[in-house]
């Protein structure tokens, strides 16, 4: 099979199906079009003991110098990327590796304001989001030594189909790849693993507890419902490719339809690519609000009394100040284990004040109160919200219903 030429998001396929068979090594001035996608796809696989495909950087021409430039040869070489990032435009290839301390909030914090500069472009909100999601799959799902791979990228008005400047991330990584994480739990997918990744964009699918459960302290199986969503409601695009299959699918766009398509064949570990309109999120609060409003739709109705109280709290409630812990879930996990929860345990109701926080993944909110909740629901004690923007309250709702859901 001969070198795919152009490696563009718009038609991935020949050259994942080129690096699924291992022709080798990939000469990069051979290449006419080179996105960060594809890029992230082969550093992932550079540090493996046997990569299924080499690559050869040492050329001159410009998709060579891409390369170069976004830190190929040092990831290959086994060190971190040099030189500062070109801020508005790319970031440098960043590893993730898996030991104890990785933060994939760190990282996301600091990939989000580099690609998208404007901190009043809602786009960057978005992007935070993402990485935030992909980066603790890394961690949680794959199982691959090496940790995973992130860039980003951002493509100009009038190259290729692109009308607008556009912003793409990817992350990547070589581990077991979507259909053999959900194999315990899922089982009747083992066999077909199209049906897998599908499935694994719906919420309350994961890895990590049974059908018909909406989650565990560690895992709600939100984060790639919520990505495609969110690719879905701003024109987006997002690629998925996963040991034996790929998945992409098209936000509506003027004129075109949302398209979802799957086919055989795929990356060998998990390759996700996410790529949105730069200003193509106007409103996240908005966005976030109607996903999570279209997640609980799809979360099992067991709720029958409400724990999580929106009004003034007892006088002599201990009022605790989110922001302590803010957007960092294993900081979240002790901070509830040992600050809120024993006193939900004796029974003393407490007041979280969410002032300082416009936004909160799912993650970290999940993080926070999953266990709190359903210890609150044991004990019969309230948990009072204070100073919850609209957002947060949506996420909050959602994430008590999946929590005594299932």
């Amino acid at each position: 099979m001969d070198t795919p030429r152009r490696l563009e998001i718009d038609d991935p396929y020949p050259f994942l199906q080129w690096i699924e068979h291992g022709h080798g090594p990939l000469r990069l001035d051979d290449v006419d079009v080179l996105q960060v996608w594809s890029l992230v796809a082969l550093a992932a696989l550079a540090g493996a003991d046997d990569p299924p495909v080499r690559v050869d950087a040492s050329g001159t021409r410009a998709a060579t110098g891409f390369a170069r430039a976004l830190g190929i040869a040092d990831i290959i070489a086994g060190r971190a990327a040099a030189g500062p990032a070109e801020r508005g435009r790319t970031v440098k290839l960043t590893r993730l590796a898996r030991t104890v301390g990785a933060s994939p909030y760190k990282i996301a914090g600091e990939i989000a304001p580099l690609i998208v500069p404007d901190p009043n472009d809602d786009t960057r909100h978005t992007i935070y989001y993402v990485l935030v999601e992909l980066l603790r799959n890394v961690v949680q799902h794959s199982r691959d030594p090496q940790g995973g791979i992130v860039a980003a990228q951002v493509m100009s008005a009038g190259r290729g189909s692109y009308q607008q400047d556009t912003v793409q991330v990817a992350v990547a990584d070589g581990g077991i790849g979507i259909p053999e994480a959900l194999r315990h739990f899922h089982p009747e997918h083992a066999t077909d693993p199209q049906a897998a990744l599908v499935r694994a964009l719906d919420p309350h699918i994961s890895g990590t507890f049974a059908p018909g459960l909406s989650g565990t302290e560690e895992n709600a199986g939100l984060g790639l419902f919520f990505i495609a969503e969110m690719a879905k409601h701003a024109a987006g695009r997002l690629l998925i490719s996963t040991r034996n299959a790929t998945l992409t699918l098209e936000g509506s766009r003027v004129g075109r339809p949302q398209r979802i398509t799957t086919r055989p064949g795929g990356y060998p570990g998990t390759l996700v690519a996410f790529e949105i309109p730069d200003r193509g999120v106007r409103d996240n609060h908005a966005l976030l609000q109607t996903i999570n409003r279209l997640a609980q739709e799809r979360t099992p109705k067991r709720v029958t009394d409400r724990w999580l109280r929106y009004e003034s709290a007892p006088e002599g409630t201990l009022r605790i100040v989110v922001s302590v812990a803010a957007e960092d879930a294993e900081a979240a996990v002790h901070y509830s284990q040992t600050e809120v929860e024993p006193r939900l345990f004796r029974k003393h109701p407490v007041a979280l004040d969410f002032t300082n926080l416009p936004i909160c993944t799912q993650s970290f909110i999940h993080a926070l109160l999953y266990e709190a909740l359903r210890l609150a629901w044991a004990k019969r004690v309230p948990i009072y919200i204070i100073n919850a923007k609209p957002t947060v309250r949506s996420s909050l709702d959602l994430l008590e219903s999946y929590a005594l859901g299932g």
